[in-house]
């Protein structure tokens, strides 16, 4: 163990840290051994590359999303889609529970999010009434 300025950080507390911090980003473990970072400084620099990982997963998983979200096709896409293609397939929807349950049905894809709807006059991609909201359709895993 070892004491500075009152706070006392054991060998081991210190690799767990260190552990869970390269697991989520490998090149953070060279980043503070190449810091030169005091005890004192700590916090403050684990702050900043706390900051600096959680951007970086947020950017991963919005890059993500972006790239397996599907949108602007007829109904037999939709359907294809919902059943065979993993992601997130936006459409306009009229928000009948009996439409979700024909899709549930034929492709065991459900609503996830519900948005308002951003056209005049749309009309529900997967049945042909006219449209309430968008909604993302999706299989559950």
């Amino acid at each position: 163990m070892r004491e500075h300025a009152g706070t006392i950080v054991s060998r081991q507390d210190t690799k767990l840290l260190l552990d869970a911090l390269k697991t989520a980003n490998p090149v953070v473990l060279e980043e503070m051994a190449a810091a030169n970072v005091t005890l004192g400084d700590v916090q403050g620099v684990l702050r900043g590359l706390l900051d600096d990982i959680q951007t970086s997963l947020y950017r991963q998983a919005k890059a993500f999303l972006e790239s397996h979200t599907m949108s602007g096709m007829d109904r037999a896409t939709f359907f294809e889609l919902c059943s065979n293609r993993s992601g997130m397939v936006d459409i306009p929807w009229c928000e009948r529970p009996e439409c979700e349950a024909e899709v549930k049905r034929a492709t065991t894809a459900t609503t996830r999010v519900l948005r308002p709807l951003d056209e005049a006059n749309a009309i529900c991609t997967a049945c042909g009434e006219p449209a309430r909201v968008r909604a993302y359709f999706a299989q559950s895993y």
